[in-house]
């Protein structure tokens, strides 16, 4: 802290230096621990204020930014969950506290749901896939049939599929064409067929042709999600 001769400790903490309730409580946050030094009250205290803590998280495949909680986790185990942001961009999460102690670091799916802006007019919080689609359009992996529509009924085509994955994989470069007459350039799913193709996560359908419109069939699908499985090295029943 500058101008008052107190200096803040960060350290990431391991699973021994927890208590068997604070174990519980983390689960599988990443946990840090944070104290201060030379100050006049004991106990990781300042004086009644405040202070805004700063600390990396990488996000996983499974995670989105709206969902990262910060928590405070007391000796006995009881958990406080803290105003948190977490910026994508830099990999850095914040939050505001009074006391310094352990915090706990992790995705609350629930938080992630609640914050999504949602813009379908056929997507109702209390539909049963509601919490998918959130976590979806927010990981960018699908948008919309339009600005207002997510059509959740409607069935999935081939390009449709394979564009998911592609951005799934991080939208990995592309080089060359797809190797099938019916998927010119400039197309939204272009790249993702050409990637597919090349990684031999998809196939044709016969005759150079892809059949990006038709629907994808659930042997297709299946088929599909294998090749990804092979292409990004997930461990899958042999």
């Amino acid at each position: 802290l500058k101008n008052t001769g107190c200096i803040i400790k960060i350290k990431q903490a391991a699973a021994s230096e927890l208590s068997a309730a604070q174990k519980s409580a983390a689960g599988e946050a990443v946990i840090y621990d944070i104290s201060i030094t030379d100050i006049n009250e004991e106990g990781g205290g300042f004086s009644g204020g405040e202070i805004s803590i700063r600390v990396p998280y990488t996000l996983k495949q499974s995670e989105t930014a709206e969902g990262i909680t910060a928590r405070y986790i007391s000796p006995q185990g009881a958990s406080e969950t803290l105003d948190t942001s977490y910026d994508k961009n830099t990999g850095i999460v914040e939050f505001t506290t009074s006391h310094l102690s352990l915090y706990a670091v992790s995705f609350d799916l629930q938080k992630a749901v609640t914050s999504w802006d949602n813009p379908f007019a056929d997507v109702k919080e209390n539909d049963w896939f509601y919490a998918n689609v959130a976590f979806a359009v927010q990981k960018e992996l699908f948008s919309g049939v339009s600005e207002d529509d997510f059509a959740p009924g409607t069935a999935m085509s081939r390009s449709m599929l394979v564009t998911v994955l592609y951005r799934l994989a991080g939208r990995p470069g592309v080089s060359g064409k797809a190797p099938f007459d019916d998927i010119p350039d400039g197309q939204w799913y272009s790249d993702a067929v050409a990637w597919g193709a090349a990684n031999g996560i998809v196939s044709g359908v016969g005759g150079r042709k892809f059949a990006p419109d038709a629907n994808v069939t659930r042997e297709q699908a299946a088929a599909i999600l294998l090749n990804y499985a092979k292409y990004a090295n997930i461990d899958y029943p042999k």
